[in-house]
Protein backbone atom coordinates (compact mmCIF):
# COMPACT_ATOMS: atom_id res chain seq x y z
CA UNK A 1 0.00 0.00 0.00
CA UNK A 2 2.59 2.34 1.17
CA UNK A 3 5.12 1.76 -1.43
CA UNK A 4 1.95 1.88 -4.50
CA UNK A 5 1.53 5.42 -3.22
CA UNK A 6 4.75 6.65 -3.65
CA UNK A 7 4.79 4.99 -7.17
CA UNK A 8 1.35 7.10 -7.80
CA UNK A 9 3.04 10.32 -6.62
CA UNK A 10 6.16 9.69 -8.69
CA UNK A 11 8.04 9.14 -5.61
CA UNK A 12 9.01 5.58 -7.05
CA UNK A 13 10.55 4.84 -10.30
CA UNK A 14 9.07 1.66 -12.55
CA UNK A 15 11.94 -0.09 -11.91
CA UNK A 16 11.60 -0.18 -8.12
CA UNK A 17 7.93 -1.06 -8.16
CA UNK A 18 8.98 -4.30 -10.06
CA UNK A 19 11.63 -5.30 -8.11
CA UNK A 20 9.29 -4.96 -4.74
CA UNK A 21 6.61 -6.78 -6.34
CA UNK A 22 9.12 -9.71 -7.50
CA UNK A 23 10.07 -9.69 -3.66
CA UNK A 24 6.51 -9.83 -2.63
CA UNK A 25 5.56 -12.71 -4.61
CA UNK A 26 8.58 -14.59 -3.29
CA UNK A 27 7.71 -13.82 -0.16
CA UNK A 28 4.19 -15.67 -0.63
CA UNK A 29 5.76 -18.94 -2.50
CA UNK A 30 8.03 -18.95 0.56
CA UNK A 31 5.17 -18.58 2.99
CA UNK A 32 3.09 -21.37 1.19
CA UNK A 33 6.35 -23.51 0.80
CA UNK A 34 6.70 -23.29 4.69
CA UNK A 35 3.01 -24.06 5.42
CA UNK A 36 2.80 -27.10 3.18
CA UNK A 37 5.81 -28.43 4.61
CA UNK A 38 4.11 -28.00 7.92
CA UNK A 39 1.00 -29.43 7.07
CA UNK A 40 3.27 -32.59 5.65
CA UNK A 41 4.91 -32.97 8.81
CA UNK A 42 1.72 -33.04 10.74
CA UNK A 43 -1.53 -32.71 9.35
CA UNK A 44 -3.25 -29.38 10.07
CA UNK A 45 -0.24 -27.52 11.22
CA UNK A 46 -0.21 -25.29 8.36
CA UNK A 47 -2.66 -22.68 9.64
CA UNK A 48 -0.66 -22.44 13.36
CA UNK A 49 2.95 -22.77 12.29
CA UNK A 50 3.75 -19.29 12.60
CA UNK A 51 1.98 -19.21 15.89
CA UNK A 52 4.15 -21.48 17.29
CA UNK A 53 6.67 -20.53 15.30
CA UNK A 54 6.48 -17.06 17.27
CA UNK A 55 5.60 -18.87 20.46
CA UNK A 56 9.33 -20.62 20.39
CA UNK A 57 11.03 -17.41 19.81
CA UNK A 58 9.01 -16.00 22.54
CA UNK A 59 10.55 -18.50 24.20
CA UNK A 60 13.73 -18.51 23.22
CA UNK A 61 14.07 -14.72 24.29
CA UNK A 62 13.02 -15.53 27.75
CA UNK A 63 15.45 -18.44 28.28
CA UNK A 64 18.10 -15.79 27.38
CA UNK A 65 16.60 -13.39 29.37
CA UNK A 66 16.63 -16.08 32.56
CA UNK A 67 20.40 -16.82 31.91
CA UNK A 68 21.40 -13.05 31.81
CA UNK A 69 19.41 -12.42 35.33
CA UNK A 70 20.92 -15.82 36.65
CA UNK A 71 24.75 -15.01 35.77
CA UNK A 72 24.03 -11.88 37.43
CA UNK A 73 22.50 -13.74 40.66
CA UNK A 74 25.37 -14.04 42.07
CA UNK A 75 27.45 -11.05 41.71
CA UNK A 76 24.13 -9.45 42.94
CA UNK A 77 23.87 -11.79 45.75
CA UNK A 78 27.92 -11.02 47.11
CA UNK A 79 27.27 -7.17 46.87
CA UNK A 80 24.09 -7.23 49.33
CA UNK A 81 26.12 -9.20 51.48
CA UNK A 82 29.07 -7.00 51.68
CA UNK A 83 26.25 -4.03 52.19
CA UNK A 84 24.75 -5.86 54.73
CA UNK A 85 27.41 -6.11 56.52
CA UNK A 86 28.53 -2.70 56.08
CA UNK A 87 25.75 -1.42 57.67
CA UNK A 88 25.63 -3.96 60.61
CA UNK A 89 29.11 -2.92 61.22
CA UNK A 90 27.93 1.20 60.81
CA UNK A 91 25.18 0.64 63.41
CA UNK A 92 27.26 -1.72 66.04
CA UNK A 93 29.85 1.65 65.63
CA UNK A 94 27.18 3.90 66.54
CA UNK A 95 25.60 1.80 69.30
CA UNK A 96 29.29 1.61 70.81
CA UNK A 97 29.71 5.23 70.81
CA UNK A 98 26.00 6.12 71.91
CA UNK A 99 26.86 3.59 74.57
CA UNK A 100 29.93 5.31 75.73
CA UNK A 101 28.45 8.77 75.40
CA UNK A 102 25.82 7.87 77.89
CA UNK A 103 28.04 6.21 80.30
CA UNK A 104 30.57 9.50 80.25
CA UNK A 105 28.21 11.97 80.37
CA UNK A 106 25.66 9.91 82.72
CA UNK A 107 25.50 9.56 86.27
CA UNK A 108 26.97 6.59 88.07
CA UNK A 109 25.49 4.71 90.76
CA UNK A 110 28.08 6.15 93.52
CA UNK A 111 26.58 9.51 92.66
CA UNK A 112 23.09 8.48 93.44
CA UNK A 113 20.87 11.19 96.02
CA UNK A 114 19.16 9.83 99.15
CA UNK A 115 15.59 11.57 99.27
CA UNK A 116 13.88 11.52 103.22
CA UNK A 117 10.11 12.07 102.87
CA UNK A 118 7.35 12.53 105.37
CA UNK A 119 5.16 9.62 106.24
CA UNK A 120 1.91 9.77 106.43
CA UNK A 121 0.59 7.99 109.99
CA UNK A 122 1.86 9.16 113.04
CA UNK A 123 4.09 7.24 115.33
CA UNK A 124 3.40 6.13 118.81
CA UNK A 125 -0.27 6.34 118.84
CA UNK A 126 -2.38 2.51 118.72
Amino acid sequence: QACSSLLLRGSVGDDLWQRFQRAEKEMEEELRDVVTEANALAPNWGPTIFQSAHEIAANTRLRASLGEIEAQKAAEKAWWEKRRGQIQSEFMKELDESEKSSTRDGASEDDAVLVDTPSKGKKGKK
